[in-house]
């Protein structure tokens, strides 16, 4: 087990950046500027840790240039991450961390996000695919009622902001979001289009976490996957 401490100051915002290596149980950790920490052969059973101490802090997770698979444990908020040959990487642990970043770089990668996490805030970089298929997944915690928003992003209209789930989840490149409630628990999702003269359609879509789901396909958002969910309402902006 490997653990990396910030610096602990009272005004200690600390980014920690891991960035895997070549062997799966390889990789590097940079502490805001500071000469980046290695660390080889810790095995697969093996753990990297980032404590963020005192101040507002940030994990970020970088991918490969192959297809990644990304999963955010609920609660912990542990980050597993395989590679698309099926090789497990060793699992990022997260103490006192505010913000959860994923950048998956290349490839056609998923990242799975399970609510609820212990984050406040993630971000979702899906970086460039090969096929065109980046896919955002996230799955809502069991009997928990949860009103759930998509809309693009305030700052960058090709990006979106979720909310409704706990951590706010900032989303760019990525080319389908999945939103996948407790068929058990009265969800609700709404989409919202933006403004402008938007153009949205509802259909049968394929299976999202293994139960059958539709598809809003619209101009001003991504394509929205969704199952197990009580409402949905599709709202338009000024336009």
């Amino acid at each position: 087990t490997v653990t990396i401490i910030g610096d602990g100051a009272a005004a200690g915002d600390d980014i920690f950046t891991h960035t895997p290596g070549a062997e799966p149980d390889d990789g590097t950790v940079l502490v805001n500027s500071l000469l980046a920490m290695l660390y080889t052969d810790i095995g697969l059973a093996g753990t990297v840790t980032a404590d963020g101490l005192t101040g507002t802090d940030t994990l970020n997770v970088r991918g490969t240039d192959t297809n990644d698979e990304f999963d955010v444990a609920a609660t912990t908020g542990t980050v597993s991450h395989t590679l698309s040959s099926g090789q497990d990487r060793v699992d990022l642990l997260q103490t006192s961390i505010e913000t959860l970043i994923i950048d998956s770089l290349a490839g056609d990668d998923q990242i799975t996000i399970n609510a609820t996490t212990p984050y406040d805030n993630i971000g979702v970089n899906g970086g460039s695919p090969d096929n065109g298929s980046d896919v955002l997944t996230v799955i809502g915690a069991a009997a928990t009622a949860e009103t759930v928003a998509i809309s693009q992003s305030a700052t960058n209209s090709t990006n979106q902001t979720i909310t409704g789930f706990g951590a706010v989840i900032d989303v760019s490149g990525t080319e389908l979001i999945e939103i996948s409630g407790q068929a058990a628990d009265p969800d609700t999702l709404n989409v919202n289009l933006g403004e402008g003269d938007n153009t949205a359609r509802v259909e049968r879509g394929a299976e999202v976490t293994g139960a059958n789901a539709d598809v809003i396909s619209s101009d001003s958002l991504p394509n929205i996957a969704f199952t197990g969910l009580a409402n949905f309402t599709a709202t338009g902006g000024v336009g």
